[in-house]
């Protein structure tokens, strides 16, 4: 049986068995993302639990992973030998503090960017496929962000020519620096030009 291994280190580690939830159904994980950080989590456990300790029935709750322990409890019913997972510890007196710190650990504040995603992938090592494998950014239809940043021509395999998916007029501005590069994209995107940083 294959074994869940640590990648991260924590405060402390707990058995899956001493985390408790406290979200109820704040937060669903349909099968598609299910199977997206089901990979991501057998590539290893990397990032830790935040827990809180419940002072009066002295029993430890998720305050942040959620997603991540549904699916390790799942992993684990499949035959996966699951170890002690790092946790860090949250302070709070009361319930209801640890309550507020759970629907701030679950609000996504940031709102993902195309122009930045766009950016990330051409700087990391990732390829374009293994970046959206592992992702699930609310706010962004991967296959639009595909066809638009990615996706310039299509191959027609019967009479083996590529032909063109759509018809752009396009401008090139050469930039003195970088600051000058965000600023005239700024500008742009303020006018409602659709635009990207190349």
């Amino acid at each position: 049986m294959p074994t869940l291994q640590i990648k991260c280190k924590g405060a402390d580690v707990l058995a899956l068995a001493d985390l408790n939830e406290m979200q109820g159904e704040l937060k669903s994980l349909d099968t598609e993302n299910y199977e997206k950080l089901r990979r991501q989590i057998e590539r290893g456990f990397k990032f830790t639990f935040a827990v809180w300790l419940n002072p009066s029935d002295k029993r430890y709750y998720i305050l942040d992973g959620h997603q991540r322990y549904r699916t390790i409890k799942r992993m684990q019913s499949d035959g996966w030998t699951i170890p002690p997972l790092p946790v860090s510890i949250t302070e709070a007196e009361t319930l209801a503090e640890a309550q507020a710190d759970l629907l701030g650990g679950a609000s996504s504040f940031g709102k993902p960017e195309e122009q930045g995603l766009y950016e990330y992938i051409s700087k990391s090592e990732l390829t374009v496929d293994e970046a959206l494998e592992l992702s699930s950014l609310s706010g962004i239809d991967y296959d639009d962000f595909v066809e638009e940043y990615f996706e310039t021509k299509k191959v027609d395999e019967d009479a083996n020519n590529t032909i063109d998916i759509k018809e752009e007029w396009l401008i090139v501005i050469n930039c003195r620096d970088e600051h000058h590069q965000q600023d005239i994209y700024n500008e742009m995107q303020s006018r409602g030009e659709k635009c990207k940083i190349m």
